[in-house]
């Protein structure tokens, strides 16, 4: 997603709850960025994403359910603090809005929450921007026909889709093309090729401040908060640029053993969003309770990134809670709990005070850089003579010393390097730990698990070379 998505028009989804705005949304942006299920009140935090159609963008953003009274909204009325929030962020993007996309249920046929917020489309939306009618769930010729009771809304003529097959979306697209070209709100052009950000997901157990984290990094309440755990229920993607680098940060919903194991239900679709989020980063912003001790799932979770090869950072968030504020202590402290991620950078943070925020993106450019990092082949073949004069190679078994031929990067970003050995040799382990302390020691990997894997020399010439060890 593109840092112009304020320069291109903004379509914002909107309909009562369980109408099926979130998988309209997937479908138009082609890709599952919202969660979905049946359960109403699904979405919280909204979903903003871009559509591409006829080499043309717009950006779309799918809301929470709203529905409405004649006055008020249902989170105002029940007191529902997390409704209210979510429904006062709708509201503030239906005033950005350039169209307006009502979703309605062609199954159940128009309701009465259909009927109110019609009406307040009408007369708060609709004199100042368009307003188009999608009759979703039209996944036959039978609904699609019934489609025409929503006439009696009074917003136009029922456009029936079906988001669960795309049958009708783009005509759908070309009905919203159409409407932003008469506004003078013509679709951006599809850029030929755009800047890679770097995905760094932000990852933790339920209720350490990550929404909060990100609110304060953006320095405006974007990600609904709550003490209550599992507020967060799917990815969030927020592109910001710092020092000319463009980062995609990614919320995620908080991972805990619980929900891991839970087979059914919000919290279990929301834990894989958050792993799959995990697996697509660049770098994993692991963020801890710093007012708490390092837990298991703390330890598995900066395991988890180190297993799939991402950049990590460790932050320390609630630094305003914790009462012996030693920083030597707390990090001696959390490297004795996390001794197999020491070579990662670990900076302590308020989210709520904003006290060392700024901290945070300084070493995400700097874990990044070191990702992307390449050793010139010379300096290898120099650092490979004086590793083997400083400590020669032993095998895991047998009296023979293995021979290492060569010491080549063979990737970066994420760096694999590789020993290559002769036909029947092998490495101790404590010699690949030796190796990766040289490296480190010699160029700035901060933040960055190193791969270091050999290769065996084949026998014969025609042989293929075979890895043997990670």
């Amino acid at each position: 997603m593109p840092d112009r998505q304020e320069k291109i028009p903004l379509v914002v989804i909107v309909g009562r709850c369980n109408v099926g705005k979130s998988t309209l949304f997937n479908r138009l942006v082609e890709k599952r960025q919202a969660l979905t299920a049946k359960q109403a009140g699904t979405t919280r935090d909204g979903n903003l994403g871009l559509a591409d159609w006829r080499s043309r963008q717009i950006a779309l953003y799918d809301t929470g359910g709203l529905d409405m009274d004649k006055k008020r909204a249902v989170g105002e009325r029940t007191g529902d603090a997390l409704a209210a929030q979510t429904e006062k962020n709708t509201l503030a993007y239906l005033n950005k809005a350039d169209l307006v996309l009502l979703v309605v249920d062609a199954k159940d046929g128009p309701l009465s929450a259909d009927k109110n917020l019609a009406l307040w489309l009408k007369k708060e939306i609709v004199p100042r921007k368009p307003v188009i009618l999608a009759a979703n769930k039209a996944d036959s010729a039978q609904t699609s026909c019934q489609a025409a009771s929503f006439y009696r809304l009074g917003m136009g003529e029922p456009w029936p889709v079906s988001a669960l097959t795309g049958a009708g979306t783009g005509d759908l697209l070309d009905l919203i093309f159409t409407w932003l070209a008469k506004a003078d709100k013509t679709p951006a052009a599809a850029p030929a090729e755009t800047e890679t950000p770097c995905r760094v997901a932000i990852i933790g157990k339920p209720n350490v401040g990550k929404s909060s984290l990100i609110n304060s990094l953006l320095g405006e309440a974007k990600l609904l908060v709550s003490a209550s755990a599992h507020t967060t229920r799917e990815p969030q993607d927020i592109l910001i640029r710092h020092d000319g680098r463009l980062f995609l940060l990614v919320d995620t919903a908080g991972i805990n053993r619980a929900g891991k194991k839970t087979k059914l239900g919000l919290i279990a679709g929301s834990v894989r969003l958050s792993w799959s989020a995990l697996k697509k980063a660049d770098i994993v912003l692991l963020v801890l309770d710093a007012s708490q001790p390092v837990s298991r799932q703390d330890a598995n979770l900066a395991k988890m990134a180190i297993t799939e090869k991402k950049g990590l950072l460790l932050v320390g968030n609630k630094w305003d809670l914790v009462e012996n504020k030693d920083v030597k202590a707390l990090t001696r402290e959390i490297n004795n709990e996390l001794p197999f991620a020491g070579w990662s950078p670990l900076v302590f943070v308020s989210a709520l005070s904003g006290a060392k925020i700024k901290s945070i993106f300084p070493s995400l450019v700097k874990i990044d850089a070191a990702r992307r990092q390449i050793v010139p082949q010379s300096t290898l073949n120099t650092m490979l003579k004086k590793m083997v004069s400083l400590c020669r190679p032993s095998q895991r078994s047998g009296a023979r010393k293995p021979h290492i031929y060569e010491f080549n990067q063979l990737k970066n970003n994420p760096p694999i390097f590789s020993l290559r050995l002769g036909p029947h040799d092998n490495l101790n382990s404590s010699y690949f730990r030796f190796v990766e302390n040289r490296l480190r020691k010699k160029f700035d990997f901060t933040g960055v698990p190193l791969n270091i894997i050999t290769i065996r020399r084949p026998v014969k010439k025609d042989q293929s070379e075979k890895i043997i060890s990670t």
